[in-house]
């Protein structure tokens, strides 16, 4: 082997990035987030089920938080859950990126 990719290689790996950049172009813009709740809709939190060393709530927008810690991996889905209210402390990442 030369340790060069050949054209083939090379095409499929242009052909992946070009797709990966559609799927990322969907997502909402960093720059511009939906962070704020619109009037008519309630704010939501991302709590965690059971106490712990972990309690802080994060804000809950559309189908992700808005430190993106959710859709990152970042917290395991299993081990929280949706709710209208909290007397939790809200997640500091949270709370800088929803007073952009």
């Amino acid at each position: 082997m030369s340790g060069q990719a050949s054209r083939k290689q090379v095409n499929a790996i242009l052909r992946r990035t070009a797709e990966r950049a559609e799927k990322v172009s969907d997502l909402p813009s960093m720059a511009d987030p939906p962070f704020a709740c619109p009037p008519e809709q309630k704010q939501k939190f991302l709590v965690r089920r059971k106490g712990g060393a972990k309690t802080r709530a994060h804000l809950w927008v559309g189908n992700d938080t808005s430190c993106r810690m959710y859709s990152t991996g970042g917290l395991r889905p299993s081990r929280y859950v949706i709710t209208e209210t909290t007397d939790r402390e809200i997640c500091q990442m949270c709370r800088n990126v929803s007073e952009r």
